[in-house]
């Protein structure tokens, strides 16, 4: 694995920096900076800062979108040394690069934009996310939320930022839950000296900032819930954020049993709560019940199955019955136990029920729900239920709504239905391309192999449909297939601009070393499409990737997308979650 690493980084890190160095457009060499950031420093020289020394002084750049890629890519690199330029940035100090790092007197004040403040923040929620080191990722957290409460006049964008941030850095546990303290002074962040925000300081009640523990993170979060004078929809990720910081906590924590309270109280009968907040408070309990026969357990269970059928809202009904899926298929309680999964039954029975009967409106989320809860039940007990995949099939046979065909593909590649393998190539030819490409995912995340020749067509077919190229050859690599040479060749072959450029996306997935000579040829050549060498360049990233995962998936988790800035998520396809 190693010396995959350093091969890459060799056969890459050139091209990009040839590009830093020469290119001229702005699109290129945003692309570049997020490519050599998703790389990292050569692995070849322990404690090498070449790359971190690239990308730093682009942050003050001129250009927006420049500096826009370089705030994101210093988050992707995960030098702990960049919290501090980023700091600043947030509070709108500007230093001189040659003395960003080592001066503590501020040259020059500069309005950054709301978007780059708020890139920053999840920059540094990154950073403290990747850090393996407790002390920074104290920092990150105190310095976030310190940003937070002493800027009254920051905008949505920026308060989602923190709030979101803030979530990446789970502190660790000191098992036991603070009161919140009012008025208490911010306390000083060790490494940045004091706060340099001019604003008027937040009013009200002030919680502590958290610098020490868990339970101080998830108390500073809800009070946020708690303040009315606050937008419904930044409350409401506060929700959000208080859900993902306990997440990953032992079952019955005292931690975790107050957010589980507090959000219960959101979707009672009776509640005050805004819709924003109960929708995201059932996204939320979805992140921490369980299935076991605990009392709260059974609380969180019943409030989501009452949510999914009486809520006037429809998006919180929806939210509520995926919750429900994900809660009945989560063991719960100590590995040996029992009843861990003790409700799953019922909580199939239910979920089974709402499939079968459906409205056409209803049945993409309910044929998702039952696809989630089988999948999760196959990583718990070790297999799907029949009855569930054969419902699922059933009903893709029977969808005359594309919507809902896309959403049963899907449920049924979750499921591992190979079963349903002939139904599922008969969707590739349907004429809704979403349809097709769930279809063709499906197939390859449940292994049916003889399904092939099909997805080979479905690619060769794609050059009308672009769309296709990215799922088709996914699904052909799942089922162990080489992809590149025939991807390769339709690069070659007179494509497109849009087409060549969902074929670098591609290649960038599931391309090998031929794959990155010629992607390295194409980022590199003047005389190419520009759109089509930005691909090019991005595709280099996510191929030299030193992590496992995409960077920004953990990002959209829980998240609830009716109510994201475009900081996350925009139409020009410029949001964090949108990025390759």
């Amino acid at each position: 694995m190693a010396g995959t690493r350093v091969g890459s980084y060799e056969r890459i890190e050139p091209s990009l920096r040839l590009l830093l160095t020469h290119e001229t457009s702005e699109l290129i060499l945003s692309r570049a900076l997020i490519s050599l950031a998703k790389l990292g420093e050569d692995p070849r020289v322990p404690g090498s800062r070449t790359s971190y020394a690239t990308i730093l002084p682009f942050i003050y750049h001129s250009d927006a979108r420049l500096a826009d890629a370089a705030i994101t890519a210093l988050g992707i690199l995960g030098t702990e040394d960049a919290l501090f330029p980023l700091g600043d940035l947030i509070e709108g100090v500007l230093r001189s690069p040659s003395d960003s790092e080592a001066s503590s007197v501020a040259v020059e004040t500069k309005p950054f934009s709301d978007r780059q403040r708020a890139l920053a923040l999840y920059a540094m929620g990154v950073i403290g996310r990747d850090s393996a080191r407790e002390d920074v990722r104290r920092l990150v957290a105190s310095r976030i939320c310190a940003l937070f409460s002493q800027d009254a006049d920051a905008s949505a964008e920026v308060k989602f930022a923190a709030l979101h941030a803030l979530s990446l850095v789970p502190l660790a546990v000191d098992n036991s839950v603070p009161s919140v303290e009012s008025n208490e002074k911010p306390r000083k962040s060790r490494g940045f000296g004091e706060p340099r925000i001019t604003h008027s300081p937040r009013k009200g009640l002030a919680p502590a900032i958290p610098s020490a523990s868990r339970a101080s993170e998830v108390e500073w979060v809800l009070s946020i819930l708690d303040d009315e004078s606050e937008a419904g929809w930044i409350r409401a990720q506060a929700v959000t954020a208080a859900a993902r910081l306990c997440s990953d906590l032992e079952d019955g924590s005292a931690i975790e049993r107050r957010v589980l309270e507090r959000l219960l109280k959101s979707l009672a009968p009776r509640s005050r709560d805004c819709v924003e907040i109960e929708q995201n408070a059932a996204l939320g309990l979805g992140e921490l019940g369980d299935g076991d026969s605990d009392e709260l357990d059974a609380r969180v269970r019943a409030a989501l199955l009452a949510t999914s059928a009486e809520a006037t809202d429809q998006p919180t009904r929806e939210f509520a019955l995926m919750s429900l899926a994900l809660v009945g298929s989560r063991p719960g309680g100590n590995p040996g136990e029992s009843d861990r999964l003790s409700a799953s039954s019922e909580v199939r029975r239910i979920l089974v029920h709402r499939a079968s009967t459906a409205r056409s409106g209803e049945l993409p989320w309910a044929a998702l729900a039952l696809g989630v809860f089988e999948h999760g039940m196959a990583g718990a007990s070790g297999a799907a239920s029949r009855e569930s995949r054969t419902l699922l099939t059933d009903l893709l046979i029977e969808s005359n709504s594309s919507e809902s065909a896309a959403a049963c593909s899907l449920a049924i590649g979750l499921c591992g239905a190979s079963e349903a393998r002939s139904e599922l190539i008969s969707r590739l030819r349907d004429g809704d391309v979403a349809v097709r490409s769930h279809a063709s995912l499906a197939l390859g995340m449940s292994g049916a192999r003889d399904a092939a020749p099909a997805l080979e067509r479905v690619l060769t077919e794609a050059r009308q449909f672009p769309e296709l190229y990215r799922a088709a050859s996914e699904a052909l690599t799942l089922l162990g297939a080489q992809v590149s040479r025939q991807l390769l060749g339709m690069m070659a072959g007179g494509a497109s601009l849009e087409s060549k450029m969902s074929l670098c996306r591609a290649l960038g997935r599931v391309g090998d070393g031929r794959a990155l000579r010629a992607l390295c040829q194409v980022a590199s050549d003047p005389t190419g499409l520009l759109w089509v060498r930005a691909a090019a360049t991005s595709a280099l990233g996510t191929m030299g990737s030193r992590r496992e995962g995409d960077w920004n998936a953990g990002l959209g988790h829980a998240l609830n997308f009716l109510w994201v800035p475009s900081t996350l998520s925009a139409a020009s396809l410029d949001g964090l979650l949108d990025l390759d």
